[in-house]
């Protein structure tokens, strides 16, 4: 026998190893994306702080991952088929998380072949044309922070007075 490695063997070897990389990131991804939606919808007012305080990534990080499991969960068959692979999902879903990912999808602007540096152009384009302020000023203000942190419940979490109440001054 000889120990001589032909190029093309290491090659195929190579890609194998590349493709079972890439599946396992992708399950990876998918997995912790659901794990964390639970650990958000058991408890969601706590959801953050837990984030920020045990787990080994930051909530930007987190939040990314739910949306990969969310899209990935809940759209059609012919969008899912769209989407990048999980792994990259977690750059290119991020700036489409207000509602844009179908209307990103049926453009084009991204799809299975968007590379994450492609997704990472594509989010800070989105980002700065949707950041319309000076940059000199606070990027939010108190109200803006409380609103936020109220964004972390569910609506159903509220009381239904609150919540009443909220939809009464939203409607002002």
């Amino acid at each position: 026998m000889s120990n001589v490695v032909h190029l093309h063997d290491s090659t195929s070897r190579i890609d194998q190893i590349e493709t079972e990389v890439y599946e396992t990131v992708d399950r990876m991804c998918l997995r912790v994306g659901e794990l964390l939606w639970e650990a958000k919808t058991l408890d969601p007012g706590n959801f953050n702080a837990w984030v920020n305080e045990r787990l080994p990534f930051g909530i930007d990080k987190a939040r990314r991952l739910i949306a990969i499991f969310v899209a990935y969960r809940e759209l059609p068959a012919e969008k899912l088929a769209q989407l990048p692979r999980p792994w990259q999902a977690m750059y290119a879903l991020a700036p489409y998380a207000q509602g844009r990912l179908v209307q990103a999808l049926d453009s084009g602007e991204i799809g299975p072949s968007t590379t994450v540096e492609q997704a990472k152009a594509s989010a800070r384009h989105w980002s700065s044309n949707q950041r319309k302020v000076d940059p000199l000023t606070a990027r939010y203000t108190a109200a803006d922070n409380r609103a936020g942190s109220l964004m972390e419940f569910r609506p159903e979490d509220l009381n239904p007075y609150v919540l009443e109440a909220l939809k009464s001054w939203l409607a002002r």
